[in-house]
Order: C-alpha cells, then sequence, then structure tokens
C-alpha cells in the first residue's frame, strides 16, 4: 500500500524558503502524517536534496511535489504530479510537462508511488494562483463541487485546499515565528460527499 493512503495531516515545505532546525522538527514530530517538499519557483536540485537530507533525520513520510523536472530525485516515498482545479482553462501546458517527465524518466518511475493530485488555490496573492490564473474567490460549496470532481470524475485520490498563513499580521512574533507560518498547511479530506 502507498503511505498516502492513510495520510489525513499533511505539512507542506517549499525548499527555496529558509526553515530552522529546531522548527523542522516541530514539524516533523507533530505527529502530521508526511510532509510534502514543493514549491512553486526556486526550486532546485540542491536545495531539494537538502531538504529532503534533514526531514530524513525524522520517521514522518516524505513526498516531492514535483513543480520542476530538475528538482526530481530518488529518495521520496511519493511523487505528487499537481493539477490546479478553477483554472480558466483547466489542463491546459498539463500534457506536455508530464509526457517530457515520461520521455525523460519513464524506465525509471516507480509508477506505483506517483499520485496526480487535484489542486484548489484559495490564496489570490499567491504565486501559483498568479502562475496558475486560478479563480480563488469561489464558496465552499463551490471548492466541495470540485472535490466531487477531482474523486468521481477524475478518481484522483488527493483534493488539496491550499491554506497561506500571512505572516504580515503576525508583527509582533519572533522571526522564527513568522518564518514558520510563512509555509503554506496543507489540509484535504478523500471521499467527499
Amino acid at each position: 500500500m502507498a503511505t498516502y493512503q492513510t495520510w489525513q495531516h499533511v505539512f507542506k515545505l517549499d525548499p527555496n524558503k529558509t526553515i530552522g532546525d529546531r522548527d523542522l522538527e516541530r514539524i516533523c514530530e507533530s505527529g502530521t502524517d508526511a510532509v510534502i517538499v514543493g514549491g512553486t519557483d526556486g526550486v532546485t536540485l540542491d536545495n531539494t536534496l537538502y531538504l529532503l537530507s534533514r526531514i530524513r533525520q525524522h520517521t514522518v513520510d516524505c513526498a516531492l511535489e514535483i513543480s520542476t523536472l530538475d528538482a526530481v530525485t530518488p529518495g521520496f516515498d511519493d511523487y505528487l504530479i499537481p493539477t490546479v482545479f478553477k483554472r480558466r482553462r483547466i489542463f491546459v501546458d498539463h500534457t506536455g510537462k508530464h509526457q517530457e517527465a515520461v520521455k525523460q524518466f519513464g524506465d525509471i518511475i516507480d509508477w506505483e508511488n506517483v499520485l496526480v493530485e487535484g489542486y484548489c488555490v484559495l490564496n489570490p496573492d499567491s504565486r501559483v494562483a498568479g502562475l496558475t490564473k486560478a479563480r480563488t474567490n469561489l464558496s465552499a460549496e463551490d471548492i466541495a463541487s470540485y472535490a466531487v470532481i477531482a474523486e468521481k470524475m477524475f478518481h484522483l485520490p488527493i483534493f488539496i485546499s491550499r491554506i497561506q498563513r500571512d505572516v504580515r499580521r503576525n508583527e509582533s512574533r519572533s522571526n522564527s515565528q513568522r518564518e514558520v507560518e510563512s509555509y503554506e498547511i496543507v489540509l484535504w479530506r478523500r471521499h467527499w460527499r
């Protein structure tokens, strides 16, 4: 069984952002089911490997969310392919990138550990919202309907609603607290009804 099937809660860490050892330990030892490594820009093989090596000092599952082929590396439990719902042109530009990845890595891909994840971007100010031209002003009912589409129509095992905390509202906190809160917290539920 793939590790993702037991996940109920995960954290997502961007390898292009700094996180101290103590804060990383708190995340990895928090009882979360997994840590996803991924980001929108500035993701490189070097910063991905560095974060992976630090996470592997703990027993938490670790998945790579693939945003660039340059950062794909062995050593993760699972590999996630994001597909953003609420785009103005859904699935446009995805198949070309997917085809290129299969052409480059097809012979070594362990397909049991590769998942397509449905993504619902909620923060209009996030880089991924701008990059994907996502519509972010939907109601809870709209988001739930996208989750049903992801599960029932596309048979995606994961649907993610992205929540990004705004650190500018926490100016009274220490730098390390603000840095940790700048990371996205990812929540999802399977089998939406």
